[in-house]
């Protein structure tokens, strides 16, 4: 009987644990309009990073943009 309590408020424990009722999340990003955008690429406060394929960049970008495919993202940018 004992073990069985245990293992009842182990995965009681466990669910809290992982439920989540997203107050704990932060926005690490801020909506602009494209006057700011245009504005803070002017005064080169940003930098401009295509994911697309450079097919895909060499069809069309943002002046000044950067192309950095979206499938080679986590490797260039976490070594």
């Amino acid at each position: 009987m004992k073990k069985i309590t245990l293992l009842i408020i182990a995965f009681v424990l466990f669910l809290v644990g992982c439920s989540s009722n997203g107050t704990n999340s932060t926005r690490s990003y801020e909506n602009i309009s494209t006057d700011e955008a245009q504005s803070m690429i002017a005064k080169k406060e940003v930098d401009i990073i295509d994911v697309r394929t450079p097919e895909e960049f060499a069809s069309g970008h943002v002046p000044e943009a950067v192309n950095l495919p979206l499938q080679d993202l986590e490797s260039r940018v976490f070594t």
